[in-house]
């Protein structure tokens, strides 16, 4: 987060197939938000709409997500959340198949697991938590965009190296 200013690392962009291995995305960026995002919502709200300088919001969110954000994880819930489109065929496709592969690989580890995928409601706490956090780097993200939950089934987990 410090370093790259915001930017997806790749390990936060799992490839991801069908059950039948049909790559649906060669990189999907996915977020990772509190159990419950109520709080830190309403602060990202607050942020992005104090200035219409984009850099200004940016510098806020930084600020927010670099100092002790990511620091106690069991505040986090299981499920990644990825935005897309209102439109987004990628988006239906992904739900059409309900259950997917998702492999994540980075700093010499790898990641594979299946996961539920659906579509968040609009009144889902983690819908509003993933549109305003992605405000912060993107003022234009819509209010009618396609905000898809990814529940990973850890049973199925598989890591190489294990850690």
């Amino acid at each position: 987060m410090r370093d790259y200013e915001g930017r997806p690392l790749p390990p936060m962009a799992p490839r991801v197939s069908s059950r039948k291995g049909d790559v649906l995305m060669p990189a999907m960026v996915t977020l990772l938000l509190h159990a419950d995002p109520r709080e830190i919502t309403s602060y990202l709200r607050f942020i992005v709409q104090k200035s219409h300088d984009p850099q200004t919001i940016r510098d806020g969110g930084l600020k927010l997500l670099a100092a002790d954000y990511f620091q106690e994880p069991e505040l986090f819930s299981d499920q990644l959340v990825a935005i897309f489109s209102p439109a987004s065929a990628t988006a239906a496709q992904l739900l059409e198949c309900k259950s997917l592969v998702m492999d994540f690989a980075g700093f010499g580890q790898t990641y594979r697991m299946f996961a539920a995928c659906r579509k968040l409601k609009a009144t889902d706490a983690a819908r509003e938590a993933a549109l305003w956090h992605n405000r912060l780097f993107n003022p234009n993200v819509s209010a009618e965009s396609a905000v898809l939950g990814f529940m990973p089934d850890w049973k199925t987990a598989q890591a190489q190296p294990l850690p």
